[in-house]
């Protein structure tokens, strides 16, 4: 069983204001990680943590397809707690389910207007030698679930790919919790963290 005061503590919570830029030359912002710090749950949010109004749908017609991509250390303990959006303006529920015997998760992309899930990530955690996941350390995504039902389209007229999917990944993991995930061609991951130092992925 997680401890969840351990948890909390492996989440920097100290709002920073500087900003990198990305190894490729995309500028990334402090702001996911300002976000995050002024708005992260105290305690793991579940899908029954959202509104009864608009509850956390299920998949209708979902799409898997395996996908590598490596998360930087520390990112696993943010991604287990969860993100659940207080006013419109966050836009994204985000619930994590396990991690199970073999380190597996599953994060949940939820849209907060409609409950409608996005996608989900299944993620591997590296395990230590008793067979337990490292939380701390660094995880890899490993395959993605999307939403391929018409009537579920994110935006009337956008049909969701693997693509766009993997895109939303990146987006909410940058934007919610200042994790930047790398779509293509980049194996240095790296996370913002209060001295705003990079963590290479090696």
């Amino acid at each position: 069983m997680l401890d969840w005061n351990v948890l909390c503590n492996l989440i920097p919570r100290r709002s920073i204001s500087h900003s990198r830029q990305h190894p490729l030359g995309t500028p990334i912002s402090s702001l996911g990680m300002e976000h995050y710090t002024q708005y992260a749950p105290t305690k793991r949010v579940t899908k029954e943590d959202f509104p009864r109004r608009i509850p956390a749908k299920p998949f209708v017609e979902p799409v898997a397809s395996p996908w590598s991509a490596p998360l930087p250390p520390g990112s696993l303990p943010k991604l287990i707690m969860g993100f659940k959006a207080e006013i419109m303006d966050h836009k994204w529920h985000v619930y994590t389910d396990g991690p199970d015997d073999s380190g597996i998760l599953t994060v949940h992309f939820i849209r907060s207007w409609t409950g409608i899930p996005v996608v989900a990530a299944k993620i591997q955690a590296e395990l230590d030698d008793d067979k337990k996941p490292i939380l701390e350390n660094r995880a890899r995504i490993v395959e993605i679930t999307w939403e391929a039902a018409d009537n579920r389209r994110l935006f009337k007229d956008e049909i969701s790919t693997e693509e766009s999917s993997r895109k939303w990944v990146v987006d909410v993991c940058d934007w919610v919790f200042g994790i930047h995930v790398p779509l293509e061609g980049d194996d240095e991951p790296w996370n913002l963290v209060e001295d705003s130092n990079r963590v290479p992925l090696d």
